[in-house]
């Protein structure tokens, strides 16, 4: 496992590197964070975005309450004071490499389960700033039962917006999209669609 954080830098990512970018990011994010820095696009062209993949077979846990130092089974991002841009899929929490996301919780098929801890942080002209796929973290209490517990993905006091600076390859799409994902909790959150062109064809979310 790997623990990097990123503090107050500037990345820059090209079209054309959309699955090392993700590849390379997916690699620091079993515990990672991006912390008063800019992940950005390098040619006025949307990158790909960061892959936050998880293990679907195993519960959502955290070795320590500390988002900056804290490790996990599952893919982990803590993002605080920093801006998310210009990408594809801003955050994509699920293997997309696999096609699909089977709803079976015995198989892995889609990586779902990673984990992303936003405050204070402004995700802008990006496609979509975070896709959710079908995950159930599962635990065992007294008596035998098992209950769904909510899901430890959180957004704080985030901005999600879309402005007419937004690339023209692809069409604003949605700010978030979950599909089968409980408890995603977003506290003081903006969500905000201040397009003013024509071109722009898409319903913004």
């Amino acid at each position: 496992m790997y623990l990097i954080s990123l503090l107050n830098m500037v990345l820059c990512f090209r079209a054309q590197s959309p699955r090392w970018a993700g590849a390379w990011l997916r690699e620091t994010l079993w515990g990672g964070s991006v912390i008063s820095s800019t992940i950005t696009d390098a040619c006025k062209c949307m990158w790909d975005g960061i892959i936050v993949q998880g293990d679907k077979t195993y519960p959502q846990t955290l070795s320590t309450n500390n988002n900056i130092t804290a490790m996990s089974d599952q893919g982990f991002v803590y993002l605080v004071n920093a801006t998310i841009e210009n990408a594809y899929e801003a955050l994509r929490v699920w293997k997309y490499e696999d096609g699909w996301v089977s709803t079976n919780t015995g198989d892995n098929q889609g990586g779902t389960g990673g984990i992303v801890r936003a405050v204070n942080t402004t995700f802008r002209n990006n496609r979509r700033s975070a896709e959710f796929m079908w995950y159930k973290s599962l635990m065992g209490v007294p008596g035998g039962v098992v209950v769904e517990v909510p899901n430890k993905s959180y957004f704080k006091n985030c901005d999600f917006i879309t402005n007419d600076e937004h690339s023209d390859q692809h069409d604003f799409s949605a700010h978030v999209t979950a599909w089968g994902v409980n408890g995603l909790r977003f506290e003081g959150c903006r969500f905000k669609n201040n397009i003013t062109a024509t071109a722009q064809t898409s319903s913004p979310s």
